[in-house]
């Protein structure tokens, strides 16, 4: 019968592992890219909008609900200062029907 330890240096020697290793370092990859490509597409849309909003002098309740949820998802993957500084700016509009 085979014991632990044989199993392992075989499963090692084998290129298993390098094969699981490789793997998960594509994934991760992959996944930061992914991540990568959302705040960029998100951060745009947050300030083409609010650049919009901004300049009209208000904004109104479906806009300001889809921005603050975009913002929200945005900062939560890491987004930049520029949104944060056009957010603050467009959080003093007020808010029409």
């Amino acid at each position: 019968m085979l014991d632990w330890n044989t199993i392992i240096i075989a499963f090692i020697s084998s290129g298993g592992i390098t094969a699981i290793i490789f793997k998960l370092l594509d994934y991760l990859g992959k996944k930061k890219a992914e991540r990568d490509l959302l705040v960029a597409i998100g951060g745009d849309a947050l300030i083409r909008i609010m650049r919009e909003r901004l300049k009209e002098g208000c904004t109104d309740v479906a806009t300001h609900r889809f921005c603050e949820k975009i913002y929200k998802a945005y900062k939560s993957l890491g987004g930049n200062d520029l949104v944060d500084t056009l957010w603050q700016q467009y959080q003093k509009l007020k808010i029409i029907d």
